[in-house]
């Protein structure tokens, strides 16, 4: 039996042959994803320095994106407890609704109000948001890069242990371990299409090359484009993900 029908009966040997037969089910939600990949990096590379930092900059076209995305996706995991009564798409739903909000800092530019100055004091980029508080930034309020433990607290390294444990290491770990298979029946946790989630890891690994091939010695802001387009491809890959199991509630009898 597939592993598509049957988790945990799987082993890695197994995995290849139905997780290909997967993606032939998925290839809508994969072929606009691999679209969406080829045009946003090729976009930067094809751009002069000048045009690849604005695609990048604040409040510019991949920020919203991702703003966008994120509520898209917030909107379809709500919908979808809404029909199965499972908390954890609520959970999931609010955490995008808030990546969402953090993204431009709680409509701060849009409403026009100031940081608060026991806000601004911590905040690395004197903004009203949590992801730039000194503890959670990538970079301290001196703006070196964290290194050691303090790199592992960041929000920049929790996130993406969240899109790789979400969308990769448990739907894996579903579909070849009898024990994993049982705890996620058990708690009736939402696990992921492994095909999709791949798209995670296919966007990280686009990114790191799009920065081995950007060009050397610019200012970080031109690196920091690259950035904001594997972030929003990432919440692309949730809306994506958002709206299959949206799809398969629907799609559940009664």
């Amino acid at each position: 039996m597939p592993l598509l029908t049957r988790y945990g009966t799987g082993t890695l040997r197994d995995l290849l042959p139905a997780l290909l037969a997967e993606a032939f089910t998925l290839r809508r939600y994969l072929a606009l994803g691999a679209a969406a990949l080829v045009l946003s990096y090729s976009a930067y590379l094809a751009f002069d320095v000048s045009g690849a930092i604005a695609l990048g900059r604040e409040d510019g076209v991949f920020e919203w994106l991702t703003v966008v995305f994120f509520l898209t996706a917030a909107a379809a995991f709500f919908f979808s407890w809404r029909e199965s009564g499972n908390a954890f798409f609520l959970l999931l739903a609010l955490a995008l609704f808030i990546g969402a909000a953090e993204e431009i800092s709680w409509g701060q530019r849009l409403l026009g109000f100031a940081t608060p100055q026991a806000v601004a004091s911590v905040n690395a980029q004197q903004e009203f948001n949590i992801h730039n508080l000194a503890a959670l930034n990538p970079r301290d309020m001196t703006g070196e890069y964290k290194q050691g433990v303090a790199r592992l607290l960041t929000v920049n390294f929790l996130y993406k242990v969240f899109w790789l444990g979400f969308g990769i290491l448990i739907p894996l770990a579903v579909r070849t371990n009898r024990v994993a298979a049982f705890v996620a029946r058990r708690f009736q946790f939402p696990v992921a299409a492994l095909p999709i989630g791949i798209l995670f890891l296919v966007n990280w690994l686009a990114y790191k090359l799009a920065l081995g091939l950007a060009v050397p010695g610019q200012d970080d802001h031109y690196y920091a484009s690259a950035m904001e387009i594997q972030e929003a491809l990432s919440a692309m890959v949730f809306m994506l993900l958002g709206f299959w199991f949206l799809r398969k509630e629907l799609q559940q009898p009664g």
